[in-house]
């Protein structure tokens, strides 16, 4: 019979561990909540779902799902993904971005994101975006290679880009007309960093869009969108970190 968690016990234990300055040792994950995070009952369902949506308690589901190595339950996909769009640290959401790539491969994530990007709310669509940086496939390149672009890569990580080269034509499309269209500052300041500004790479019918996307952001008001386009476009070296959203505020 599976040894139910304590799930309230153990949230407190981690928060503790979690925000003591120099802990003793690692904390210790209970092997029930491993088996958990990839057999969940009804009950663990409401519990780490719950926590997902919770400022403190989310970090140790995280630390669980991390832990379990590919094994996350698919039923925690969507809430784990909610849990990185919502988070306002564009470092932090990394942590919830991982192990579902690990479970379930990149197009489930990349497809919830661009969802995200396309139909939510300008919060969510910000935190989308700043997701999609932890969601891009990473390429393995041979011994010596000095130009880290995907014709450089190894035959297989080209291959394997190449299998999803639908996903990575739509992100580039999404990100573009999102930029435009859009007038949200924290949606263009997540946007920016991620634009492909050479307009021989899109369609024809985005290559006049390229050009918009530069005007809006040379003459936005925001100090962060007109310094990064700069860094877009190779003029400026030194580039100044995302500045946080604000929180969402319920209601």
């Amino acid at each position: 019979m599976k040894t139910p968690v304590d799930w309230e016990g153990l949230f407190e234990d981690y928060e503790a561990y979690r925000t003591t300055p120099q802990p003793a040792k690692p904390f210790e994950m209970p092997g029930a909540a491993l088996h958990a995070i990839s057999f969940p009952t009804p009950e663990d369902v409401r519990s780490i779902t719950a926590a997902l949506s919770d400022d403190k308690r989310k970090w140790l589901v995280a630390e669980v799902a991390a832990s379990s190595k590919g094994k996350l339950a698919q039923i925690f996909l969507k809430p784990m993904l909610d849990a990185a769009i919502d988070e306002v640290n564009p470092s932090y959401n990394r942590s919830f971005i991982e192990p579902c790539l690990q479970s379930v491969g990149f197009r489930p994530v990349n497809d919830y994101l661009l969802e995200v990007l396309q139909t939510g709310t300008a919060f969510r669509k910000a935190g989308a975006a700043n997701a999609l940086y932890w969601a891009q496939m990473g390429l393995s390149f041979p011994p010596g290679t000095t130009v880290f672009t995907v014709e450089h890569a190894t035959p297989e990580s080209q291959a394997e880009y190449a299998a999803l080269a639908d996903l990575w034509d739509r992100k580039k499309l999404l990100l573009l007309e999102t930029f435009v269209w859009n007038p949200s500052v924290d949606v263009r300041r997540s946007i920016i960093p991620k634009l492909d500004l050479d307009a021989r790479s899109y369609p024809e019918s985005h290559r006049q869009m390229v050009a918009q996307a530069i005007e809006q952001a040379r003459s936005s008001d925001d100090d962060y969108i007109r310094h990064r386009i700069e860094v877009q476009l190779g003029n400026v070296n030194v580039f100044a970190p995302l500045p946080h959203r604000e929180k969402q505020k319920s209601g």
